[in-house]
């Protein structure tokens, strides 16, 4: 017999039966490992007045930098900072400011070694040291991840923490070279210091004494470019660890060097040279070769022009312009006006050395043409045809042409006053950009600049100018390297 099997609809669905009770919560898992971002080794030793102070991964008194929202760890199990039962001498603490201590977060394994994780809301710098003495210590500054932004003082109502975004300064920023540390953009190394105590942003060069390497500072002569090794980031005494950075940024101690200006300048037997003025100079007579045409050339500088002052002329009143010192200007060094001025006299051209007297057919009477480029015999004969003593052509350059043609030696001579204005400043006070520092071949301590491209450049390049500014502390922002930009 067969049987057919026959499903019917299916039916709704029943009311559901009571939730039953909630179980029993799990046991508690183990709580994950905190990422420490760095971890600082804390020693105590002694600087070069018996004071005991902290040095942190290996430079005393090192000025750190944590980010807000991170954990470091302070590692004071270095015997230094303990006595014979292995317990602490100068614990090291942290302060929001003098008086305000932060606290460090438990360490499981070892009470020497203390956990800080940064908050938020901590001003932008911070201070390490020991509660019995607030010399031990050193600064922290406060940063952080978000580009571009620091916090500092205003309230977010979701999470009570205090921020403000505030766009950071500019990336050139100069240290400040009186501190003892100094950011290290770059490649960097460290060095024990030897041969005496060295400073902040000072040039260094390798020491290389009885199988033993270190670095010190410069003194006596200049060394050759391979002995320089490149620019401290922290002071140091002897004996202790320098940062030393080798090809990176870095603010150097600099000096500008003094241009050696004469009191007067002469012609001589050389033509076309150029001498860039700094300040007040005197341009006067030297008795010379007859027949032999002498120029002289006077710069200015970028950005300046030359004012004159004519403050003597003497000249033999011959029956021409035998005996004649001329003039020009130019802006670029290239193109060159003769002038036309009251008092002064024309010649038959105005093509350097001139000629002689234009009105030769009046007789050559010196008080026919009164409008030249050529220097008449007085300096009152300027101011009686209404000419003047001053004056400037608002050019950068200006050139004078002497010719004695009739060897009156004895009987000529004259002084006139140059100023650059503005007032230059002296060479290598405001170097340009990407332009080469080199050592200081009078104070080993600093780096400087030539500005002046007739200077010689035999001294050791360290490195190129990254910002003009050398105002403040007597120092430069610089590229150390010896390969230009």
């Amino acid at each position: 017999m067969s049987i057919v099997k026959i499903t019917g609809k299916k039916g709704q669905p029943g009311i559901p039966g009571e939730q039953g009770a909630t179980g029993r919560n799990g046991q508690k898992g183990v709580k994950g490992q905190q990422l420490i971002y760095h971890s600082f080794i804390v020693k105590v030793e002694s600087d070069k007045s018996g004071n005991n102070i902290f040095s942190i991964d290996e430079l005393p008194q090192k000025k750190i930098s944590l980010f807000r929202g991170q954990t470091y760890k302070f590692d004071q199990t270095h015997y230094t900072n303990l006595d014979d039962d292995g317990n602490l001498i100068y614990p090291l603490y942290l302060y929001k400011d003098l008086n305000t201590k932060l606290n460090f977060a438990e360490h499981s394994d070892n009470h020497n070694i203390h956990e800080f994780k940064v908050p938020l809301d901590l001003p932008e710098k911070i201070y390490y040291s020991n509660t019995s003495d607030n010399n031990m210590g050193g600064s922290i500054d406060i940063m952080s991840f978000i580009p571009d932004l620091h916090y500092n003082n205003r309230t977010n109502t979701n999470t009570n923490i205090i921020i403000e975004y505030t766009k950071l300064g500019g990336s050139i920023n100069k240290a400040n070279l009186e501190e003892k540390y100094q950011p290290i953009i770059g490649m960097s190394s460290k060095y024990t210091v030897s041969g005496g105590d060295i400073l902040n942003g000072q040039p260094m060069i390798q020491d290389f004494t009885n199988g033993i390497i270190s670095a010190t500072g410069i003194s006596d002569t200049v060394p050759p470019a391979w002995k320089f090794i490149g620019i401290a980031t922290n002071s140091a005494a002897s004996g202790n660890v320098c940062t030393i950075v080798h090809d990176g940024f870095v603010t150097a101690r600099f000096k500008s060097l003094p241009p050696i200006i004469p009191d007067s300048y002469t012609f001589n037997d050389e033509t076309n040279n150029i001498h860039r003025l700094y300040k007040e100079t005197t341009f006067e007579t030297q008795h010379n070769t007859k027949n032999t045409h002498y120029q002289i050339t006077f710069d200015a500088g970028e950005g300046s022009v030359l004012y004159y002052n004519i403050r003597k002329l003497n000249f033999p009143t011959t029956d021409s312009l035998a005996i004649r010192l001329g003039w020009e200007y130019s802006n670029d060094n290239t193109t060159y006006i003769t002038p036309s001025l009251n008092g002064f006299h024309k010649s038959k051209n105005n093509v350097p050395p001139y000629s002689e007297y234009f009105n030769s057919y009046d007789g050559y009477d010196r008080t026919v043409d009164t409008s030249g480029q050529i220097f008449p015999y007085t300096e009152n004969f300027i101011l009686e045809h209404d000419g003047s003593l001053e004056g400037t052509f608002y050019s950068r350059y200006i050139r004078f042409h002497f010719k004695d043609d009739f060897w009156l030696t004895a009987l000529y001579s004259w002084e006139i006053v140059l100023n650059p204005f503005p007032n230059s400043t002296p060479t290598g006070s405001r170097p340009v950009v990407n332009t080469p520092l080199y050592l200081h071949p009078d104070d080993l301590t600093k780096v400087f600049a030539y500005t002046d491209t007739d200077t010689d450049t035999n001294n050791t390049l360290v490195g190129y100018c990254a910002s003009e500014n050398t105002d403040d502390n007597d120092s430069i922002y610089m590229r150390v390297s010896t390969n230009k930009f």
